[in-house]
């Protein structure tokens, strides 16, 4: 994925990626970069909306509290490209890729 400028608190994560692969009861998970690991929070909200045919409830998951220390610490920028690969399911660990941004100037993310 790539980091946009809102995400500089929080990271959002796909909601299919999380139904099929993170046990809905995990509220934290491990990023590792560079052989050292940052705690990182899983926090899901779920919002209910009114549709013509009824209601439907949208759940997002995110990183939250972790995430930030996280981009400072492995200089994240805004524009970077990010491999998050799930190396353990159990315990929801991340191998994490950071990938520049190709001919563009990088915006600090702290």
């Amino acid at each position: 994925m790539v980091i946009p400028p809102s995400y500089m608190n929080c990271l959002s994560l796909p909601v299919g990626f999380i139904k099929q692969h993170i046990q809905e009861n995990k509220g934290m998970a491990t990023l590792r970069f560079s052989g050292e690991s940052w705690p990182v929070k899983l926090l899901s909200y779920t919002q209910t909306r009114k549709i013509l045919s009824g209601y439907t409830h949208d759940t997002r998951v995110f990183f939250t509290t972790g995430w930030t220390a996280f981009a400072r610490e492995t200089h994240m920028r805004m524009g970077n490209l990010c491999v998050f690969e799930l190396i353990d399911r159990d315990d929801v660990v991340f191998q994490v890729s950071n990938f520049s941004s190709a001919g563009k100037e990088p915006i600090p993310i702290d």
